[in-house]
């Protein structure tokens, strides 16, 4: 599932053109996507699951490398102008990236897993302000509540500072090669029934379901049944495993190891 989310809110956050820019300007997601999924993969998961140190070691790290990514933007989109600066630590794009991190999961857990009362998410949505924090983001723009998540992303929607612009799109076209061509129309027609029309036909994943009836439900029921019936070393994702197991005083199992080896060429990531 947390592979799944990752790739839906990749799709959504390059509506935002500073991310778009700044993936296609300065980003090594074109030629080497592997090593950049592994390196994501590693720093987000120590910045989740790691400890003190870590976490702060790694956020000092991240903003730092997101404060040399910065340039001129190409075309008018947005609330750019075709000449303007752009920079990954603006404000905006960074509190974008965030809410499309949490309200994807917010989704793909109601649809896949179920629903969980508002008090729970209020508490999720609430502890995600932490994360958000590590990425530079002041506690007082960040959402506290589902409902203000929710709002936030209505109204990032409707106020015109998002726009698909050609890096955008060529960030898309190429992810969309790395999906299996096998299960692509059941991702994109699950992806359409997931997201708000407006929102998934901003990212034209709308366009790229178009011809495709079938595949989104039954992806959606394959899913139900990994979250419900697969051994917890599979269902969860392996640094929260490799996470559980130092908390119980146990090192990580082969399963997590190799797990962790396949995803980021390290057989831990926490140590």
């Amino acid at each position: 599932m947390n592979v799944l989310a990752t790739s839906i809110g990749g799709h959504l956050d390059v509506a935002h053109p500073a991310v778009a820019w700044g993936v296609a300007e300065h980003s090594r997601v074109f030629d080497r996507p592997k090593e950049r999924f592994s390196q994501t993969y590693l720093l987000l998961s120590r910045v989740i699951f790691g400890d003190v140190d870590q976490v702060r070691r790694v956020s000092r790290s991240l903003y730092s490398r997101h404060s040399r990514i910065e340039g001129v933007a190409s075309d008018s989109a947005g609330a750019y102008a075709a000449g303007s600066e752009y920079s990954a630590n603006t404000l905006d794009g960074l509190l974008w990236v965030h809410l499309v991190y949490f309200w994807t999961r917010h989704l793909i857990y109601e649809s896949t897993v179920g629903s969980l009362p508002e008090s729970e998410w209020d508490r999720y949505v609430e502890e995600s302000r932490r994360f958000g924090a590590c990425f530079g983001l002041p506690n007082e723009v960040m959402p506290a509540t589902l409902a203000e998540l929710a709002a936030a992303v209505d109204e990032y929607t409707a106020s015109g500072r998002l726009s698909m612009t050609p890096a955008g799109t060529g960030i898309l076209d190429f992810l969309a090669t790395l999906i299996p061509r096998v299960v692509r129309p059941a991702y994109y027609r699950f992806v359409t029934e997931l997201l708000a029309p407006d929102l998934g036909s901003l990212v034209g994943v709308s366009d790229r379901s178009a011809r495709r009836r079938w595949g989104g439900e039954a992806l959606r029921n394959f899913l139900r049944l990994h979250n419900r019936f697969a051994p917890r070393s599979i269902r969860y994702v392996p640094a929260f495993n490799e996470a559980s197991m130092q908390i119980e005083g146990r090192s990580a199992g082969w399963t997590v190891r190799a797990f962790n080896r396949r995803l980021c060429g390290r057989s831990t990531v926490l140590s």
